[in-house]
């Protein structure tokens, strides 16, 4: 890991300054938009799902109260034989008159009109003897069979009204319909005897189109289940295969909530509820590319927007790295100029930021080599002119030793000591002055110096100066600088004594 992250690492630092800029605008604007578009596509999508799946539930839940609401009132019609006397005189006689027939068939066809969505009415009496009215063709083709399991159910309930589980029932053979029935026993109003029943059969059609709204809603289906599992209604032109599984699934879920169900390969959110009268259940199975196709269509935006201002941020991104980068990329040209010797180059300041500030002391630096350059040349010229006027001056004084060295060897032959002593104590008086390199010297040799010159001083003025040196021979082998004794003499002579008939005395 650490030597990937050094390779890496290593090829960041190799980059140019102009891509790390780009890419740091990269990092910064299009890491955080595209983490903010993606958390927020997440947390919509969530939500809009959550509302989704909690509308559903709503909406099965309005329909399991339409669907209570619509039963309690079939069972409330079922109530009507039992406040009617006269119909009750009727079914308790064995052979009813022409005219109870009437009235009991008047009795029968309001209530067959009272609610919309009722098929029929049936009122039997302990007899067997049938009494109906139907808003269509057609009865029940199993009617008889049905009358003894109705009576065995009323007989039960004790003069409750008992809601039965739908039945798919051929009342009309082109038109085969769901039916379900609301069974009640006809009670005695004074004995409280059983002297007949009522069934009131109700096709599902009474709700299908508060279902058909819902499924035009969701774009989905919904399933109707009694307590037994047992389909009372199915949406059609669906799946049929799917009834097993989610009439199974009624029996164990709880009473409400909502699940996941992939159908023929397409996900579905499936919603449910129960009724607490009917114990029926509801499930409403919603697409979920219904749910989540404003959420497509935000995630859609979402990225085009994201992309629209990645683009963007990238051409910003390159566009501020070339312009950061483009004054340092023309200030190293100049320096390349100015490494292949071309000294009056300069960089054109048109910027007050940083790298204005280094592109003038970059002109600084040139002007002070430049100026350097001129300087050195110059030394150069007056070293060259102090070699030449050194060299001169070392020709001169030894064509003047020369010089003084023939006079003293021309005196010598003559036999003239006095100017050979002459020539020779001026020689050295010549030599020691102009000799260079030897700037420090000792007191002695000073002084040695020194009593030359008052030697030639008297050659000039015979036994007029006398000197005299009091100096402690301890500090003879001390070290000064040459020709300091002489000028001080030198000014005492020329402005004190020479003008003096009478012998002068100097005293060092």
């Amino acid at each position: 890991m650490s030597a990937w992250f050094r390779r890496r690492f290593g090829r960041l630092r190799r980059m140019s300054l102009g891509n790390k800029l780009a890419l740091l605008f990269v990092f910064l604007i299009i890491v955080p938009i595209s983490a903010t578009g993606i958390v927020s596509y997440g947390y919509y999508s969530r939500s809009l799902t959550d509302k989704a799946t909690e509308y559903a539930s709503q909406l099965s839940l309005n329909l399991m109260d339409k669907l209570d609401s619509y039963i309690t009132d079939i069972k409330r019609i079922s109530v009507v034989p039992l406040y009617l006397t006269d119909m009750q005189q009727s079914l308790q006689s064995a052979a009813s008159s022409l005219n109870d027939q009437r009235q009991i068939d008047l009795y029968i066809e309001v209530m067959n009109h009272m609610k919309e969505g009722t098929h029929s009415v049936y009122i039997f009496d302990n007899h067997g003897n049938v009494h109906y009215n139907i808003k269509s063709s057609g009865i029940r083709s199993d009617l008889r069979e049905r009358y003894w399991t109705w009576k065995s159910i009323a007989a039960e309930a004790d003069g409750r009204a008992v809601l039965l589980s739908a039945q798919e029932d051929a009342f009309d053979a082109e038109q085969p319909a769901f039916i379900f029935t609301v069974v009640r026993g006809i009670q005695n109003i004074h004995t409280s005897e059983m002297i007949g029943l009522v069934a009131i059969d109700v096709r599902i059609a009474a709700i299908e189109n508060a279902i058909k709204q819902l499924d035009a809603v969701t774009q989905g289906k919904t399933f109707i289940f009694d307590d037994k599992g047992r389909v009372v209604y199915e949406s059609r032109g669906w799946v049929s295969g799917i009834a097993a599984p989610a009439a199974e699934a009624a029996l164990t879920l709880a009473d409400s909530g909502s699940y996941w169900e992939k159908v023929e390969g397409e996900q579905y959110i499936v919603s449910y509820s129960t009724s607490d009268s009917s114990g029926w259940k509801v499930f409403v199975y919603v697409p979920l590319h219904v749910l989540t196709d404003d959420a497509a269509k935000v995630r859609n935006v979402t990225v085009a927007v994201s992309l629209s201002i990645m683009a963007f941020a990238l051409c910003l991104a390159l566009l501020l790295s070339g312009a950061m980068t483009r004054p340092l990329k023309r200030l190293a040209l100049t320096m390349k100029k100015v490494q292949m010797g071309s000294l009056d180059v300069r960089f054109v300041i048109d910027r007050q930021d940083e790298v204005g500030l280094v592109a003038n002391q970059f002109n600084l630096m040139l002007d002070r080599i430049q100026s350097l350059i001129r300087e050195n040349i110059a030394i150069s010229n007056r070293k060259k002119t102090a070699e030449l006027e050194a060299l001169q001056s070392q020709i001169n004084p030894h064509f003047i030793y020369n010089t003084l060295e023939m006079i003293r060897m021309t005196a010598e032959a003559s036999r003239n000591i006095e100017v050979s002593e002459m020539a020779y104590t001026f020689g050295r008086l010549l030599r020691y002055s102009i000799n260079r390199g030897n700037e420090i010297v000792t007191v002695e040799r000073e002084l040695e110096h020194l009593q030359l010159y008052m030697r030639v001083q008297n050659y000039r003025f015979p036994d007029k100066y006398k000197l005299t040196i009091r100096i402690d021979p301890e500090l003879m082998r001390y070290r000064m600088i040459k020709l300091l004794f002489q000028p001080i003499v030198e000014n005492a002579i020329f402005h004190g004594l020479e003008k003096s008939r009478n012998s002068c005395e100097i005293l060092l």
